[in-house]
């Protein structure tokens, strides 16, 4: 477990082990349907509907096995890591209602002249992924920080006291 807290960049202290491990990954897409029309030699391009799906593409909670199901041990790390997830699935609702106003401004009617059909049938979801990237880093950002906040606040220490055999 020590590798894979070091690979998911979990910081672990000098001679610790983690006993438990929150792996996650956000997923941030976005989706449109445009309107088009062929104008001479340009296609006009107008933003029909915007999909924003602010999800979490991995999350996985591992335990080190050394603790048998239902132990004192094994509960605490899970009661622990558990925290983890929520914090994980809060930070996209925090910053929910400020992905939605920014796609409703950019909702606003705006037509485009492109070159190709393809090029006009596209043309909106980078520019709105683009607009919307700070917002999906505020989100890693978020749960970054509380998880460490987290992390610091129930240290093993804490931990300890409530079960006989770590």
């Amino acid at each position: 477990m020590t590798k894979l807290a070091v690979d998911g960049s979990v910081r672990v202290g000098k001679g610790h082990s983690p006993v438990g491990l929150t792996i996650m990954g956000y997923d941030f897409t976005v989706t449109t349907e445009t309107n088009t029309i062929h104008s001479g030699d340009v296609y006009c391009a107008s933003l029909r509907s915007v999909v924003v799906n602010l999800g979490i593409k991995v999350l996985k909670v591992l335990v080190d096995r050394r603790y048998a199901a239902g132990s004192c041990e094994q509960e605490t790390i899970l009661e622990h890591e558990h925290k983890h997830v929520e914090i994980t699935r809060e930070a996209p609702r925090y910053y929910a209602r400020e992905v939605s106003e920014k796609v409703e401004a950019m909702l606003r009617p705006r037509v485009l002249q492109l070159a190709s059909l393809e090029e006009a049938r596209t043309v909106y979801a980078p520019m709105i992924r683009a607009e919307l990237q700070p917002l999906f880093q505020a989100i890693r950002d978020r749960a970054a920080e509380r998880n460490a906040q987290l992390d610091e606040r129930e240290g093993d220490a804490s931990k300890l006291h409530r079960c006989e055999h770590w």
